[in-house]
């Protein structure tokens, strides 16, 4: 499987814009089905509340976005990346590109581009996942790399990621009723800071280890 990491800061306010208007309050399938196609019964048959999370990438200068954006498929997990930590994560249903609609749902940017290499997600979950653990994952990168660009992640160092945050991948589901839609911000569950902290320095402790073990190729 693949894991992309997407930028995606809600210190941002356009971004908080789209964050609250596809992922918080999902899209409603009947308001664009003109404009989804043969899209529209492939999405109802995966969301049948007739909502659905939904997320975009840009094609980027020289399209350097469309070529990550083709790796992956269904079944494939998305983390978003803001203020220096992965802070939601979702699985991917469905990919499909829509400029027009991506343009009504998020406009276009100071490029000209819109985030029309669009993608549908199910089984949010909030995560707290430090931009230093990530580097303590993924072996391919260094100690200054940061998420400012969609990233992805393949193997072993994906698996990783996906172990970090606690989330059990299953099959990608025929049938999907989101829940947990009144996110809060950054998608973060409150458990009590002492929680969080021993937590995250759990998990770091075991990816040191992890790391350090591991044979260099």
């Amino acid at each position: 499987m693949r894991v992309m990491m997407q930028p995606a800061s809600l210190a941002t306010a356009s971004v908080r814009r789209h964050y609250e208007d596809t992922i918080q309050r999902p899209v409603d399938l009947a308001t664009y089905s003109s404009l989804l196609g043969s899209n529209l019964n492939l999405l109802l048959s995966l969301y049948p509340t007739g909502v659905a999370p939904m997320w975009g990438v840009t094609p980027g200068k020289r399209d350097v976005n469309v070529g990550k954006y083709r790796k992956l498929r269904p079944g494939d997990y998305v983390f978003f990346y803001g203020q220096k930590r992965l802070y939601l994560g979702g699985l991917i249903t469905h990919l499909f590109r829509n400029a027009q609609l991506a343009s009504l749902l998020w406009g276009i940017d100071d490029d000209g581009q819109t985030w029309e290499y669009m993608y549908s997600l199910d089984d949010l979950k909030g995560c707290h996942i430090t931009i230093e653990e990530v580097r303590d994952c993924v072996t391919a990168l260094g100690p200054k790399f940061f998420v400012q660009n969609p990233y992805i992640v393949e193997g072993v160092d994906a698996e990783r990621l996906i172990d970090i945050a606690q989330v059990d991948i299953g099959d990608v589901p025929v049938n999907s009723s989101l829940q947990n839609t009144d996110l809060a911000p950054e998608g973060i569950p409150f458990t009590g800071e002492l929680d969080r902290m021993v937590s995250s320095a759990s998990r770091r402790a075991g990816l040191k280890r992890s790391h350090v073990a591991r044979p260099s190729s």
